[in-house]
């Protein structure tokens, strides 16, 4: 079967005018919004503590922004005991990974205990779904635990630590 040149022609051109629209979707630039930090503040007085999303740092103030429409909240600095963040949602991730781990751990070691063993519940595929369902629970306390730490910065109401801290807290602000 033999095709001439005008056949070959028609046919690039039809390929070509298919795979524009997608050639000219990898050029967007896709915005990747990152999760935002939870913020916990105690003061140094008796007040609740305060929960919400860092908003902004000014020199003497820290604007915090509280409940669903992010109201803005003026705290001083001299008031604060101290900042607690910790990114959304990195509790269900850790322990999703640590679950995810604990079985791949669970389901090595289970397939691995099966040498020299007989019987129906020494099959290699037995124990390694076992050593899985084993894994599972203990690896997504674990990840859990690491996935739920809070990162701390003591400010004790002092000027000067704040300031020295500012920059690190910068990377918590919220961004629009």
């Amino acid at each position: 079967m033999h095709i001439n040149a005008k056949q070959q022609w028609v046919t690039l051109s039809l390929m070509l005018l298919f795979a524009l629209p997608y050639f000219s979707m990898a050029q967007t630039i896709t915005e990747v919004r990152e999760k935002p930090f939870n913020l916990w503040v105690d003061s140094k007085d008796d007040s609740p503590r305060i929960q919400g999303y860092l908003l902004q740092l000014e020199d003497s103030i820290i604007v915090i922004g509280t409940g669903l429409d992010l109201e803005p909240n003026d705290l001083r600095v001299r008031n604060i005991e101290y900042l607690k963040f910790r990114r959304k949602g990195r509790t269900g991730r850790g322990i999703l990974i640590g679950a995810v781990s604990g079985a791949t751990v669970g389901a090595i070691l289970g397939y691995s205990s099966s040498s020299g063993c007989t019987g129906w519940f020494c099959d290699p595929d037995f124990l390694a779904a076992g050593g899985a369902i084993t894994g599972v629970l203990p690896g997504a306390i674990l990840g859990g635990i690491i996935g739920g730490t809070k990162n701390q910065y003591f400010i004790n109401g002092n000027p000067i630590i704040y300031e020295q801290q500012r920059g690190d807290l910068l990377k918590y602000t919220l961004k629009f």
